[in-house]
């Protein structure tokens, strides 16, 4: 787990800023449980193919998934 030792300086960063620098922690999972996750994702569009039964035609769309990044992008951290 990890700390934001900022908030003790500027606390006003948890209500200006709740989603980058104001955050209070970052907690991760157990590392056999994120690798035991990670074997058993697909990608999105693999997911898609999978569900294509149960997937409302509206909510399909010829367009290629966007790749997300690796982790949350934060503003001034």
């Amino acid at each position: 787990m990890e700390v934001n030792d900022r908030l003790t300086t500027a606390p006003e960063l948890l209500t200006q800023k709740p989603w980058s620098s104001g955050y209070i922690a970052i907690v991760l999972p157990p590392m056999k449980l994120d690798t035991g996750l990670l074997d058993t994702m697909v990608s999105p569009d693999s997911y898609v193919q999978q569900r294509r039964d149960s997937i409302p035609d509206r909510y399909l769309t010829a367009e290629k998934m966007p790749d997300l990044p690796a982790t949350p992008l934060l503003d001034d951290v």
